[in-house]
């Protein structure tokens, strides 16, 4: 009783397994597109939430243009090379201020 208990588990497991697989097979996708001066390429398997490579691509592009505006160092106007204009302009006045107390002070 027990073997025959086992062997349908395990012969439906096998069934389960075989019936998923045959519903839903995924496949590799890949797309690419340029950002920063260069390329980029993203290689994944599909899913069933993500079937397509224009839903993801979407998103990696929007990343992407993100990280761009924030962190470029040749967009003259990113949040960074904005913050490092306002540092060398601001810590030269305040290290001539620095300078101008100790010269006094001394």
């Amino acid at each position: 009783m027990r073997k025959k208990i086992l062997f349908s588990a395990f012969l439906f497991i096998v069934i389960a397994t075989v019936y998923r697989f045959s519903i839903f097979s995924p496949e590799l996708v890949s797309f690419s597109g340029p950002t920063m001066g260069t390329t980029y390429t993203v290689k994944f398997y599909t899913t069933e939430n993500v079937k397509k490579p224009s839903d993801l691509k979407v998103g990696v592009d929007a990343a992407l243009v993100r990280v761009n505006k924030l962190m470029s160092t040749y967009d003259p106007n990113s949040e960074l090379s904005v913050l490092i204009s306002y540092l060398k302009i601001n810590f030269l006045t305040l290290a001539k201020t620095w300078l101008m107390l100790l010269i006094r002070h001394y």
